[in-house]
């Protein structure tokens, strides 16, 4: 058992100093305002319909993992919609209203789809900056203190699209920003895992019989 724990201590460690070789990495890269490196549009502000045929994502289709749960989905007519409101595969939707702000990237989850008026939809993106990149920094430490020092408290917690628009975003090249991004992903693969393997856990632990 002690070998075990030293272990694993040994495997955190590790991921402590890459993690903070990244921070210091990311923290000495140029930025540019996010209004040079992409377009940023605001979601469909229409009503959702019954007899709609056309997925309409809302703020609450997204797991805290970034998946896209299609059971609640709400759905509006295709004659309510314009055609830049589509989503398009490598849009990045950032959710702009409401307590719980997150960003993820489209991959076309939806043949057919467009976004409500809580996200914000950001395409069209320069050569400098990946979308999936971008959609990791939405999500930083970072990122959410500049959100939390510029938003609008209201009836809803609100974040302008001036706000996005001035949010300067740490650029390297593609390599540099591709290793962050694997780095997030074996993060993420591994926060999964271990909430299953608590769940196992829970489940063990709460059916245990005496004998």
């Amino acid at each position: 058992m002690k070998a075990y724990i030293a272990q694993y201590q040994k495997k955190i460690f590790r991921k402590e100093a890459t993690f903070c070789s990244f921070i210091v990495f990311v923290g000495s890269m140029k930025t540019k305002f996010l209004s040079d490196l992409a377009e940023i549009r605001f979601g469909i502000n229409t009503r959702t319909s019954d007899h709609g045929n056309i997925p309409c994502v809302q703020g609450k289709d997204f797991d805290d993992f970034g998946q896209l749960q299609t059971a609640g989905l709400s759905y509006i007519s295709e004659d309510q919609c314009k055609d830049t409101d589509f989503l398009q595969p490598g849009d990045v939707l950032f959710a702009a209203k409401g307590a719980r702000n997150y960003a993820v990237c489209w991959t076309g989850q939806l043949s057919k789809a467009v976004a409500s008026s809580t996200f914000f939809v950001v395409r069209n993106f320069t050569d400098s900056v990946l979308p999936d990149y971008l959609a990791w920094f939405l999500m930083s430490a970072k990122a959410g203190r500049y959100f939390e020092q510029n938003v609008k408290l209201a009836t809803v917690r609100t974040i302008s699209k001036k706000v996005m628009e001035n949010l300067k975003i740490p650029v390297s090249n593609a390599n540099h920003q591709n290793d962050i991004l694997q780095l997030s992903l074996l993060w993420r693969k591994e926060k999964l895992l271990t909430t299953k393997i608590q769940h196992k856990y829970d489940y063990l632990i709460r059916h245990i019989e005496p004998s």
